[in-house]
């Protein structure tokens, strides 16, 4: 088995039967195995204000509920969007309806993109930030972060609202749209074929292939320099990306609000990370 997938109580019953039984096959020489999985992924619970639900306690929540006013595909997103597949998420913290308002909020970005669907407009942020988002959800599939994965689908809608109120329509917004609904499919798999075949696509967004980006796309003209005096944050500047340390260096001297907090300090070390951060350590001047 490639991947298994459990919770603490699968690991003291099935898993440890199945990795036992797996052992003393081997060891008689049946099989050439010695562990029956090659990865495993251990899983959270879901809990209840705090407690494990039960029975006995009385605080089981029915998913039938949630099934019966919002579907299948809310409840699935709701339960990966409330935080990292390890860790226990408490259903009293998550909103069913919050994530079922997101889902309702696709179908009417993809009504208004075919209400006008000719080019028009400014759409070259829409199709970077398109990009972007299919190579992070990429990586965030591949390393289980579905709750991550669905916060970046989120964004990604937002930019293409943003565009359409923006003017923007034509291929960049269809092309946006189609790689939402092809990444939502694994979490949400029958509003995603409603989005798929909204937008004229052909058979099952299930079987569609996964999007792929442009790693030209990727690569961001500008960097936002976090400019710190003594680990704290006093300014940001905007520079092209690879700048140079010197001149971030001035750049960030030159600042008011840093200038003001190097004033009657003489700066010890300078610590540089390319693109991301410059922190001035400083010391009182004698």
């Amino acid at each position: 088995v490639d991947q298994y997938t459990g919770g603490i109580e699968h690991a003291i019953l099935h898993l440890l039967y199945a990795r036992f039984m797996t052992k003393a096959l081997h060891d008689l020489g049946h099989i050439d195995l010695v562990e029956p999985f090659t990865r495993l992924k251990s899983q959270g619970m879901v809990v209840s204000s705090g407690a494990k639900m039960s029975k006995s306690r009385g605080n089981i929540i029915e998913p039938g509920d949630v099934l019966e006013r919002f579907g299948a595909d809310t409840l699935r997103g709701t339960m990966l969007f409330a935080g990292p597949i390890e860790e226990d998420i408490d259903w009293a913290d998550v909103s069913a309806a919050g994530m079922h308002k997101w889902l309702t909020r696709l179908l009417r970005l993809v009504a208004d993109h075919l209400a006008d669907p000719d080019e028009a407009g400014d759409t070259t942020a829409l199709r970077t930030e398109t990009h972007r988002k299919i190579a992070a959800v990429t990586a965030d599939f591949d390393a289980y972060k579905y709750n991550t994965a669905l916060a970046k689908l989120m964004e990604l809608s937002n930019a293409v609202r943003a565009t359409l109120q923006a003017g923007g329509r034509g291929p960049a917004v269809a092309e946006a749209l189609t790689a939402l609904a092809t990444m939502l499919s694994p979490i949400c798999p029958h509003v995603a074929e409603e989005l798929w075949h909204r937008l004229g696509q052909e058979g099952l967004v299930a079987a569609a292939t996964w999007p792929t980006y442009d790693e030209a796309l990727l690569v961001e003209a500008t960097k936002r320099i976090v400019v710190q005096v003594d680990g704290r944050v006093r300014d940001i500047v905007v520079v092209p990306a690879g700048t140079a340390r010197d001149q971030v260096e001035a750049q960030g001297r030159s600042r008011q609000n840093v200038e003001r907090h190097l004033d009657g300090r003489d700066v010890v070390k300078v610590v540089w990370v390319p693109d991301r951060l410059l922190n001035f350590v400083t010391r009182a001047r004698v």
